[in-house]
């Protein structure tokens, strides 16, 4: 199960990445990866480790859950029933994962853009595209809980 939840976290992470990678040469060109001078590529760690944060601990939570589930609960179509609601729940506290990882990485970028950092190249625009997403996560997160699961 550890090994799954570690493959799952580095799924997360590589996802990431390619789609960093493809942002990065969409705004920038190609030929922004090959330049000596870009510090900008501090950044591209942290947010890889959180990626692998919310992947690896998803994972372990959702195997940890299903396994209890079902071995708790003798009535097979009700322990299905609850586990389908419980996902629910999950995928509400995934998203609170994400909102986090936003909420934590938005200072960064607004510190870099009141600093005039040259590392971030960060941007007012930017920094409202981060708060936006991280608040869009926890709003349909508790969208979820309240809505789907009664909370």
């Amino acid at each position: 199960m550890q090994k799954k939840n570690i493959i799952n976290g580095f799924i997360g992470t590589v996802g990431f990445l390619i789609v960093a990678f493809i942002a990065f040469s969409i705004r920038y060109g190609l030929s922004w990866w090959i330049s000596t001078d870009n510090e900008m590529l501090i950044f591209f760690p942290i947010w890889a480790i959180g990626a692998f944060y919310i992947g690896y601990s998803a994972s372990a939570y959702y195997h940890r859950k299903k396994v209890l589930f079902y071995t708790e609960e003798k009535n097979v179509v009700k322990a299905t029933e609850n586990w389908k609601l419980y996902k629910w729940f999950m995928l509400s506290k995934l998203l609170i994962s994400v909102a986090k990882l936003f909420a934590i990485m938005t200072p960064f970028y607004i510190l870099a853009y009141f600093d005039g950092s040259r590392i971030l190249k960060s941007s007012p625009l930017l920094i409202l595209i981060f708060a936006i997403i991280g608040v869009f996560c926890f709003v349909l997160s508790k969208v979820i809980q309240r809505g789907r699961l009664n909370f």
